[in-house]
């Protein structure tokens, strides 16, 4: 029991997460290859008491491992140096909420938030799954985007045009915030 009461307190304040703890990768396709990708620096919180969370990705962390596609990810599709950050913002958590909030085994969550690309903010609904870990509270998900939505150009070449959609993976354990 005094093991038990000494992790409310980490319970009860924000959670952080980052690439050192989980991943956020995507998955294109297009006619000629399909390919995947993902967001090599990123950060955020979560407040399992408060239902309260931010994502924060670095724009230009974003790579498939080919830099000429890579270069036109940044440059032309993200415009990184104008628009150095994709964010998500949580404005509702529904679902197993009890059960998350007591610390305990697993369940099913709803994420409702603000998703913002470039210069566009779209309401965007996330299907996820929590699990309690001796790590920390594991957040797994997935969410297909459709680039046109965010006012990103079509990323297609002469000889390989996108599908307009990809698909958002993540799985991430936040921790408690270390104390100074």
């Amino acid at each position: 029991m005094a093991l038990w009461a000494l992790w409310l307190p980490a319970l009860a304040a924000p959670m952080q997460m980052s690439a050192a703890t989980g991943s956020v990768r995507f998955e294109a396709r297009s006619s000629l290859h399909d390919f995947q990708g993902e967001a090599g620096v990123f950060e955020g919180d979560f407040d399992p008491d408060a239902l309260t969370g931010a994502l924060t990705v670095r724009a230009a962390g974003i790579g498939t491992g080919l830099g000429a596609r890579d270069e036109r990810l940044r440059l032309t599709c993200l415009e990184t140096d104008r628009f150095p950050e994709i964010r998500y913002d949580l404005r509702h958590v529904h679902g197993d909420t009890a059960r998350l909030q007591r610390g305990e085994g697993s369940g099913a969550l709803t994420f409702e938030g603000l998703l913002q690309i470039r210069d566009q903010v779209v309401p965007v609904v996330i299907p996820a799954r929590f699990t309690w870990e001796e790590a920390g509270l594991r957040l797994v998900g997935a969410i297909p985007l459709r680039w046109a939505d965010f006012g990103i150009p079509d990323p297609s070449i002469l000889i390989s045009v996108m599908a307009p959609e990809i698909m958002v993976r993540f799985d991430v354990v936040a921790r408690a915030a270390a104390t100074p």
